[in-house]
């Protein structure tokens, strides 16, 4: 998680908070939407093998709206 906050704070730098999501595509905005429930849906249910996977899902969200 900790390479995803680095990415997450370093996007935020470059795009301004909460940016980077509207500049894109409709479409892949919706990804990366659904990409950060999943995140969610997995720190709720504290499963630590599906944080880790959906955080590794989130780096690479980050890296695909830039």
């Amino acid at each position: 998680m900790k390479n995803l906050d680095t990415v997450s704070r370093s996007m935020e730098q470059k795009w301004g908070v909460d940016r980077l999501p509207r500049l894109v595509s409709e479409i892949l905005s919706i990804k990366f939407d659904q990409q950060r429930n999943l995140l969610e849906s997995a720190i709720k249910s504290n499963d630590a093998a599906q944080i880790s996977k959906q955080s590794e899902g989130m780096r690479r969200a980050w890296v695909a709206l830039d």
